[in-house]
Parts: C-alpha cells; sequence; structure tokens
C-alpha cells in the first residue's frame, strides 16, 4: 500500500512538472514557427561629428644653454627666458599666457668621464596665443635666438565640453531615426532594452610634433611662418580644426506588429 502511494506521488509530481514545462514536439517547420514568434533583439548604433575651430594655440618651445659650470649654464638659460618673456609681453601677450613647464640638466663628460666638460640647461616654455598676429611674433623670437627651439603645437578649444555634448545628442536623434525607419518599413515594434556607455572622442590637428626640423626656421614653415600668414588663413579650416565624435549603441527587443495594426 505504501508503494502505491509512494508511486502516486512520483506520477503527480513528473505530471505537475510537464504542464509546467510543456516538452516541444513538431516537425521543423513548425519549431521555426514558434521560434519566430519569440522575440529578438538588434542593436541600432547612432554616430554624430560636429567641427569646431580652435581659438587658442599653444606653442611649445625650448630654451636651451650649455656652459662649462652649471650655475652659468642655469644663469644664461634664466636670462634668456626673462628675454623671451619681456619681449612677447610687449608684443601684447600676457605674462601669465608663457609658462615654463619642465626643466632638465645633462651634463657633458670628457672622453675619461671623470669630469664634466659642459652643463646642458632645457627648459620647455608653453606660450598661449589667440591670434595670428601673437604667432607671427613668437615666430620672429624662434627665429631670432638661437638658443630658443621650436617644439610643438597644441590646438585648444574652449567650449570642448560643449561640443561634445551636441555630438552625443545628434548620436542619439540619429538612432531614434533609425528606430522610426525600422519600425513603419519592417513593421516591428522596438522596446529599448540596454544602452552602451557613449564613445566620445576628439580628434583633428589637435597636435603638430615635429613638424619643423631642427635646422629650419620657424618662419619658413607652411601656414604658421612670421611672413607668411596669408597661406594660414587660406586653410585655416584645416589648420587649426577640431572634431569632435561621439557613437552610442542601444539594444532594443523586436516585437511583431499585430497584423490589425
Amino acid at each position: 500500500m505504501k508503494k502505491m502511494v509512494l508511486v502516486l506521488i512520483v506520477v503527480l509530481c513528473v505530471s505537475g512538472y510537464a504542464f509546467a514545462e510543456p516538452e516541444l514536439k513538431g516537425t521543423p517547420t513548425e519549431l521555426s514557427g514558434y521560434l519566430v514568434g519569440l522575440p529578438g533583439t538588434t542593436v541600432i548604433s547612432g554616430k554624430a561629428e560636429i567641427k569646431a575651430q580652435a581659438d587658442k594655440v599653444v606653442v611649445n618651445i625650448e630654451v636651451l644653454t650649455e656652459k662649462e659650470s652649471f650655475e652659468k649654464a642655469l644663469k644664461k638659460n634664466q636670462e634668456i627666458r626673462e628675454k623671451v618673456s619681456k619681449i612677447l609681453m610687449g608684443k601684447g601677450i600676457p605674462a601669465e599666457n608663457v609658462k615654463t613647464s619642465r626643466f632638465s640638466t645633462i651634463p657633458e663628460y670628457g672622453w675619461l668621464k671623470k669630469k664634466v666638460k659642459k652643463y646642458h640647461i632645457s627648459h620647455m616654455v608653453k606660450i598661449t596665443i589667440t591670434n595670428k598676429g601673437q604667432f607671427q611674433e613668437v615666430a620672429k623670437v624662434v627665429d631670432q635666438t638661437k638658443e630658443v627651439k621650436y617644439k610643438s603645437l597644441t590646438y585648444e578649444h574652449s567650449k570642448k565640453e560643449q561640443f561634445r555634448q551636441e555630438a552625443l545628442e545628434k548620436a542619439c536623434q540619429a538612432v531614434i531615426r533609425k528606430k522610426g525607419v525600422y519600425e513603419n518599413i519592417l513593421q516591428v515594434r522596438l522596446t529599448p532594452l540596454n544602452i552602451d556607455s557613449p564613445q566620445l572622442k576628439t580628434r583633428g590637428a589637435l597636435r603638430d610634433e615635429g613638424r619643423y626640423s631642427s635646422g629650419m626656421k620657424l618662419s619658413q614653415g607652411v601656414n604658421i611662418s612670421s611672413s607668411g600668414m596669408d597661406a594660414l588663413t587660406e586653410e585655416a579650416t584645416e589648420f587649426g580644426q577640431i572634431i569632435y565624435t561621439a557613437t552610442i549603441n542601444v539594444k532594443y527587443m523586436v516585437y511583431s506588429k499585430p497584423d490589425n495594426k
């Protein structure tokens, strides 16, 4: 009797499970129809690009001096930096826009490497300019001072965050437009499931590292010469252009629209 009760309980449990999780049976065509009825997923990507003109340029120069003694080399370097700052201030560049960034010293030894022959002192100076006239004056200082070497340019944009936000908004709008097209033409309904973190990038002529050889005068360089500013004017849209891009991916659940809608 107890065995029969136990068997009956097992049968009821199995039957209950069968009702909870129905077994799928049928032909491949029938199974395909069942799977098609399930909601699928798709990812819609949106990308946008906004171009802006740099409104500030940071010119990086190096003041390099060498003397037999460390003190003399350091003093000479300081004198040249003060001279450069004075010249630029006289041309309308504020003192706060001329800043010393990096400092280094390299001793030069004799052939026996026991005694220092010379000391090389290097100071990197960053000069922030806001117009082509100021750039002309920086170029003249570089060309006319043998201890001053041009290193690179860095373009900056004061409204960077604003333009990044606008690019992101346009990328989102691109996703919404694509979603509308898919729903209207494919007769489906899309419901957002997940949004990936947006990719925000800044590219363009942000740096001009090493564009000029050590023996080339800055005033002979294309587009940024102290005497050939007409060329800079003609190509300004490329020379100082900054491009902000935003990319966003949105994952949607895909549902079929009823035939009567």
